[in-house]
């Protein structure tokens, strides 16, 4: 109740609700200057960063900063940086989001752009410290719709046909979430503002009703 009801005491957002931020500018990935058009159904979702630097209190207007901060040619595609930062409307920082995405058939421009990947520790050699499986549901992608990611990709048959799927795939983002709230709950105690940034690398897709199992290490 804590994340989903208004009148709970300590009603506050989840760590990872700063990528929600991508709504309001998805539109915008279409017009960058000097972009060269593409079909939307070539667009994955490469790697994702949140970096919290305070909690949004309820009821907070924000400002949201888009900034496309890199593009790089990766052969078979090209890879995006877009840095999206919200702020308070004086300009105080609760979050960072970092979105690279990897869009199919752009590549070949010769630019490899600026060294923006993210290094992602390597796993450790021992066993998990705790493991977790957790099985998303047939409607989840229709379900993660409503935070405002409308990309047909993840509910259209059709338009997931075109980027060259058998049916429409998960939202990286749902992972994302899913993931980091299965830590919170191992990890956290109850206190969201443990979690101070979360990256993640999407290495490949997911089908909606299809399970996790999630592997940690506490470091």
């Amino acid at each position: 109740f804590k994340f989903t009801y208004e009148n709970e005491e300590g009603f506050t957002t989840f760590p990872t609700m700063p990528v929600l931020t991508l709504a309001g500018a998805i539109d915008k990935l279409f017009s960058i200057p000097g972009m060269p058009s593409f079909n939307p159904m070539m667009l994955l979702h490469g790697e994702q960063t949140v970096i919290n630097y305070k909690p949004i209190p309820p009821g907070t207007e924000t400002k949201i900063k888009a900034i496309a901060t890199d593009i790089a040619d990766k052969g078979k595609g090209a890879l995006l940086t877009v840095t999206i930062q919200a702020l308070s409307l004086t300009g105080e920082k609760y979050a960072d989001a970092i979105f690279r995405f990897f869009v199919r058939g752009l590549g070949g421009f010769g630019d490899k752009g600026l060294d923006t990947t993210q290094s992602i520790p390597s796993i450790p050699k021992r066993q998990p410290d705790f493991v977790i499986e957790d099985t998303t549901t047939a409607n989840q992608a229709i379900l993660y719709r409503l935070s405002g990611d409308i990309n047909p990709l993840h509910i259209d048959p059709n338009m997931a046909a075109m980027g060259g799927f058998d049916k429409p795939i998960l939202h990286g983002l749902c992972s994302y979430g899913i993931a980091t709230r299965l830590i919170y709950d191992k990890y956290c105690n109850g206190d969201p503002t443990l979690i101070k940034s979360v990256s993640a690398r999407f290495t490949s897709h997911v089908f909606p009703g299809e399970t996790y199992v999630v592997d940690m290490w506490k470091e």
